[in-house]
């Protein structure tokens, strides 16, 4: 079992036996500060982005970051014979050897890169493109979490605030078993917060420890496949 898995065990059980000490409504406070994080950071990580794509040394750390990981090898007069007019080809020149990035980050890539824009430019251009769209994605997820994290944490000064104010009774046994089974629900939550935050690391580190483990966790991949990469991809569509 890789660390990974473990990790993703523990974190589950542990928001079990924590919601069900909370119990219900400290629980629902909880939980309800992670959904409204993430309506609002889904909301609003656009334009936090696009702020610290202004801050222009940001934006150069960001694509000399990503850039020194992205080295195109195919020789510039296949370029246009191996992609022009099909998305396949896109595919196969995005997913050659010689471009090491996490199959999801590849998805993206292959969904934003239009095929007459890069028939018409030079092994270089279609590097900065690809450096450009991993950047955005990269600065996309980083806003996300920033906001998330303010968001969640006002909302649970509040919550805290409330529950001492009104001293919210214990509901008994009742409350505890409802505790716990959101307790589980935000454990998913936190997992899929996780997995935001591991992704920036892969993406700038693509054959470093973290991507390893992330390609040889099955826990992981499962997430990848049947939440995080579409959430990805989605914002990826609605970006470009």
């Amino acid at each position: 079992m890789a660390w990974l898995d473990l990790l993703i065990i523990v974190l589950i059980v542990l928001s079990v036996i924590i919601g069900y000490k909370r119990g219900l409504i400290l629980t629902l406070f909880s939980i309800g500060s992670y959904i409204v994080a993430f309506m609002f950071s889904r909301r609003y990580y656009a334009n936090l982005t696009n702020w610290i794509k202004n801050q222009f040394f940001i934006t150069n750390k960001v694509n000399d970051l990503i850039g020194s990981h992205v080295e195109l090898k195919v020789p510039e007069t296949n370029i246009v014979p191996s992609i022009e007019g099909n998305a396949q080809g896109i595919a196969n020149f995005i997913n050659q050897d010689s471009i090491k990035m996490p199959e999801f980050i590849q998805k993206i890539l292959v969904n934003n890169l239009e095929v007459q824009t890069i028939a018409q430019q030079t092994v270089e251009g279609i590097r900065n493109q690809i450096i450009d769209t991993i950047a955005t994605l990269f600065l996309n997820v980083i806003s996300i979490v920033v906001l998330f994290f303010l968001i969640k944490w006002t909302i649970i000064i509040l919550g805290l605030a409330i529950n001492k104010v009104f001293e919210l009774p214990v509901l008994g046994a009742f409350n505890q078993m409802l505790g716990g089974v959101l307790g589980g629900i935000r454990g998913i939550f936190l997992i899929i917060i996780m997995l935001f935050i591991l992704i920036p690391i892969s993406i700038s580190s693509p054959q470093g420890i973290i991507s390893i483990s992330i390609e040889e966790s099955y826990l992981v991949q499962f997430f990848l496949n049947n939440l995080v990469g579409y959430l990805l991809i989605g914002i990826g569509a609605i970006i470009f």
